[in-house]
């Protein structure tokens, strides 16, 4: 039933979604009407399917059922079991889900047009818009995004090493 609702964003088209979403909100006046939390909220119904897939394919591929048992018998409870061995076995799985969301939100340009029109400017507009004037910012701008990527990266990959460090150790 989870793997059904977490597959309908990727079979409604983010145009579709964000149109929908700013007709229903824009003058409601409520907490829903900020373009802000509107982005937000669609984005984390946007990488629902990634997200969702990339926990239960770590779920699959650590065997939970027989880690929680083995723990049950070491004689840990069951929260306690899953927070101190399940999660930190999915972790790494956890990582790569949230980059390959963030390189798809990265990527987007049609949905944060649409809900923030004019008001904030996209790295993709911004290099798009520049492209040509001044070719030496337009490249400074893309080796600094391409750091930022680099940078993100590169936290999670060393995060995730020294943890499987401590674990060998």
């Amino acid at each position: 039933m989870v793997q059904v609702l977490c597959l309908i964003p990727t079979t409604i088209n983010g145009i579709i979604l964000a149109t929908s979403v700013l007709a229903t909100y824009a003058g409601s006046g409520t907490i829903f009407a900020n373009r802000i939390v509107m982005l937000a909220l669609i984005y984390c119904v946007f990488t629902l399917p990634m997200t969702y897939q990339g926990i239960r394919n770590s779920l699959y591929a650590v065997n939970t059922p027989a880690l929680l048992e083995a723990a049950e018998i070491l004689g840990y409870r069951k929260f306690h079991s899953y927070v101190t061995v399940v999660i930190p076995s999915i972790l790494p799985g956890l990582c790569n889900s949230a980059l390959m969301c963030f390189a798809g939100l990265f990527g987007d340009f049609a949905i944060i047009k649409i809900i923030a029109s004019s008001q904030y400017e996209t790295a993709q507009s911004y290099l798009y818009r520049n492209r040509a004037q001044d070719t030496q910012e337009l490249s400074a701008a893309v080796v600094i995004l391409l750091l930022i990527t680099l940078l993100i990266n590169y936290c999670v990959h060393r995060s995730q090493n020294s943890k499987k460090e401590r674990r060998e150790a």
